[in-house]
């Protein structure tokens, strides 16, 4: 047995499919134990939450596939940097430089950010951390040079990663030279920034043209044997399942959206904690704004659709007093 170190992960040689689009999950564990008069207590079993990561990707030329190959026979013993796709951008490296110059950012790159630059021709990728961003010019000051493996004047991807395991590869082939991988990756939780953000009000912002699809549960407490009357609980035991669960699926038009959504999830961990939500947010509102309300899974699904764009499908439940 030997330590992995996940503090300096290498670069995965292959970029996300644009056209699947890539989905993260971040799972939270809460117990929930209930008292004698029927309140709740709850209990979060994760501070930082596990995250799994998939998506696909495509090789262009035999070298590329052969790379490729090379980087699963020893992926298994070593951290990976893995794309979280919170943040992306697109520019032009320069072999030997400490700074990577974007065409345009979409979102700001806190310093300490473990990043990929990938080049589009070359293949040749680079995994450092952010020391600095410049709004301004759309700059990014790494604590890496570029490697000469880069080509001049070719075009970069740059996008935020965490360091984590490849938990399974399904390799499709097209040709010698096309291969296609489907990769599912986990992270390890102390390798991510944990989140400061205050539970108050949801922030879900729907953007897309079609409206907001909302689903309503009624929870209801019967037992039923068989034989008998039905027993219904009343009181405390049914205050404590809530009186309304909504399925929200939403889509977050904006890197700022995208960001909130899934910060105050983090920062709800899970289920463990309550909010409120805007009069906005539910069709009609019928008094969902008055109570609060809890995550009722422990599991947002993240499908990121482009560079600062996603979509999401979240339950929540109303908290009774």
């Amino acid at each position: 047995m030997r330590q992995i170190p996940t503090g300096s992960p290498v670069a995965i040689p292959l970029i996300a499919n644009t056209s699947d689009n890539p989905k993260v999950e971040y799972e939270f564990k809460t117990d929930i134990f209930q008292s004698a008069n029927g309140t709740e207590h709850r209990c979060s079993r994760r501070s930082r939450p596990r995250m799994i990561v998939k998506f696909s990707g495509q090789t262009a030329t035999q070298q590329h596939a052969q790379r490729f190959l090379d980087f699963v026979d020893g992926a298994s013993s070593t951290a990976v940097a893995v794309p979280d796709f919170m943040r992306m951008g697109q520019g032009v490296a320069a072999r030997g430089s400490k700074v990577f110059r974007m065409r345009k950012s979409l979102c700001a790159w806190p310093p300490g950010t473990l990043v990929r630059i990938y080049g589009m021709h070359s293949h040749e990728s680079v995994v450092a951390r952010v020391l600095s961003f410049d709004p301004i010019l759309s700059s990014i000051q790494i604590d890496t040079e570029i490697s000469e493996g880069f080509l001049d004047g070719e075009i970069c991807k740059i996008e935020s990663c965490v360091s984590g395991a490849i938990d399974g590869i399904e390799m499709t082939v097209k040709t010698r030279a096309a291969l296609k991988f489907d990769i599912e990756a986990r992270i390890y939780p102390q390798e991510m920034a944990s989140q400061t953000a205050t539970v108050g009000v949801f922030p879900l912002k729907h953007g897309a043209f079609e409206p907001m699809t909302v689903s309503a549960f009624f929870p209801s407490n019967r037992l039923d044997y068989g034989t008998g009357p039905v027993l219904d609980f009343e009181g405390e035991d049914k205050a404590q399942s809530g009186r309304r669960t909504y399925s929200l699926t939403t889509s977050q038009m904006s890197q700022e959206a995208k960001e909130g959504l899934v910060s105050f999830f983090l920062s709800c961990r899970g289920r463990a904690r309550d909010f409120t939500v805007p009069a906005s947010l539910i069709p009609g509102d019928f008094g969902a704004s008055l109570v609060r309300h809890r995550f009722a899974s422990d599991i947002l699904s993240v499908e990121h659709l482009t560079a600062d764009k996603c979509a999401a499908s979240i339950k929540i439940v109303e908290v009774l007093e």
